[in-house]
């Protein structure tokens, strides 16, 4: 009767992982989620983390968005480029920070020309097991957020997701 139970679990599981892989497909969605640690640690919790430099409206959107839809043990991390973000971007920032002081950290970085390191600073904050790393101008789909731990709890020996995306931009696509 084992034998049975384990082969059920394994279809079960292998439909939603093609369930997944199937919708991932057809939004053609393009994300990247990479595990920070090797550890194993019971609680999956994962770091959103965002660049932004002068998308005000865009920020706004995707903060909006993430801010009810996150695990409870999730972390928004945005970070701006110290050198050339707009006032009306930092100050949108530090009251969201302020408001959502538990969930939202902000810093600032330099990006020097340098997207590499300036991508690359976010994880020396993010306090997750996993950082869904995105720009400001990119939402994930509802699905995604909501199913993100389940992906993970189902695929603890994975250590990077690539997650297909579309860009929108009005006037162009």
């Amino acid at each position: 009767m084992g034998n049975l139970k384990k082969v059920t679990h394994f279809f079960v599981f292998s439909f939603k992982i093609l369930y997944l892989y199937l919708y991932i497909h057809i939004h053609k969605l393009h994300l990247v989620i990479w595990k920070k640690s090797f550890i194993f640690v019971p609680m999956i919790n994962v770091t959103y983390a965002i660049t932004v430099c002068n998308e005000l409206t865009e920020i706004t959107t995707l903060i909006d968005f993430l801010k009810d839809k996150i695990g409870e043990e999730d972390e928004i991390l945005i970070q701006y480029d110290s050198d050339s973000t707009t006032d009306a971007v930092k100050s949108y920032l530090d009251i969201i920070s302020q408001i959502h002081a538990s969930k939202i950290k902000v810093i600032g970085f330099p990006l020097n020309k340098d997207f590499a390191s300036y991508k690359n600073n976010l994880k020396n904050h993010a306090k997750g097991i996993f950082i869904f790393q995105i720009d400001a101008d990119e939402t994930p789909t509802e699905y995604m957020v909501e199913n993100i731990h389940q992906l993970l709890e189902y695929n603890k020996e994975v250590d990077l997701f690539f997650v297909p995306r579309i860009n929108t931009v009005t006037g162009l696509t």
